[in-house]
């Protein structure tokens, strides 16, 4: 049986909702509108979920790669603006970016 490994970080809704310098229920309720996240195929952003312990479905897991599809689905639906894409987008670059 393979095992595989992924070193990519994956965050709660609350750090995932820090990179857009919004709240969680922000976030919750961008999340619920029915088609706003969506890639640029127009396919739905699949968001990770743990296995379920206390939560009914599992807690959310957002990777890197979720939350830069986020900001560009919430970018072109007009819900966050240049600037603030542009941001998200940088905080998601700096967190990549290993530090000296």
């Amino acid at each position: 049986m393979a095992v595989t490994v992924t070193t990519e970080p994956t965050f709660s809704i609350s750090e995932a909702a820090k990179f857009f310098e919004r709240s969680v229920p922000w976030l919750r309720w961008r999340e619920s509108t029915p088609g706003l996240f969506v890639n640029e195929q127009g396919e739905p952003i699949v968001i990770e979920r743990t296995t379920p312990r206390r939560a009914k479905a599992g807690y959310r897991r957002y990777s890197l790669q979720n939350i830069e599809e986020i900001a560009d689905a919430l970018f072109r639906a007009g819900k966050i603006n240049r600037i603030e894409h542009a941001s998200t987008k940088r905080r998601v670059s700096a967190f990549r970016t290993p530090t000296d």
